[in-house]
């Protein structure tokens, strides 16, 4: 009965490994150093067609970062295309690869 007992623990103890392990080996950290500079290129495709679509503005995005929250989020900066002294930002959330969303943004 015991050696029974151990026999399943031991399984259902194996079968978590894995799943824990198969999720860590598949899933894409956005933020990681091997990752981020693919990141930052959608992220920035993305603020621009933001900016474009929602407020009917042309720009050019100067810098991203990482913000530092919880969650997978970049901040961007940049400006009006041929107008350096409109200043714009936003927050992007880079969680799901496919579909980067703008959650946050602001014109100066």
């Amino acid at each position: 009965m015991k050696k029974l007992l151990l026999v399943g623990l031991s399984t259902i103890t194996l079968i978590i490994i894995g799943f824990v392990s198969y999720i860590t080996l598949t899933t894409k950290d956005p933020l990681s150093e091997k990752e981020f500079p693919k990141t930052r290129e959608k992220a920035k495709e993305t603020a621009i067609e933001y900016f474009q679509k929602e407020k009917q503005l042309d720009v050019v995005i100067t810098e991203v970062g990482v913000t530092g929250e919880m969650g997978y989020k970049v901040w961007i900066e940049g400006h009006e295309l041929n107008n350096e002294q409109k200043k714009i930002r936003a927050i992007i959330d880079v969680a799901k690869e496919d579909k980067y969303k703008v959650i946050s943004s602001n014109i100066d």
